[in-house]
């Protein structure tokens, strides 16, 4: 499966349209998905996740912040791309979904675990 990213500012973007175009005269049948590319999640979000959130909430519960991380990978986002199918992935996540996605796990920790976990902006970064 082959995935072309049409974006006008870039240099190579007449290859791009031309490879697309390529493709879709080919006689092979083709799915296409059409959707506006979004930010990835940002390397601050990854780091508040992991140090953060995940610390805080294995203090609580002893667990090792990546059983964690599978834990609520599979609880809150079963939506996410499946990567090989098998794992479900938080790296696809926008920035939005990956904030959506934090406020899911904090959330748990508070009802569930009675855990407080600092919101991004009172974290000294």
């Amino acid at each position: 499966m082959a995935d072309f990213v049409l974006d006008k500012s870039d240099p190579n973007y007449r290859e791009h349209y031309n490879q697309l175009m390529f493709a879709l005269n080919s006689n092979s049948p083709l799915i296409v998905h059409i959707k506006r590319k979004t930010k990835k999640r940002s390397i601050q979000q990854g780091k508040y996740y992991f140090g953060v959130v995940l610390k805080y909430i294995e203090e609580e519960t002893g667990l090792h912040p990546l059983v964690l991380h599978f834990l609520f990978k599979a609880e809150f986002i079963p939506w996410v791309v499946f990567e090989d199918d098998f794992e479900l992935s938080t790296k696809d996540l926008d920035i939005e979904q990956m904030w959506d996605y934090i406020e899911l796990v904090r959330n748990f920790a508070e009802t569930f675990l009675h855990v407080t976990i600092p919101d991004p902006y009172s974290v000294h970064r």
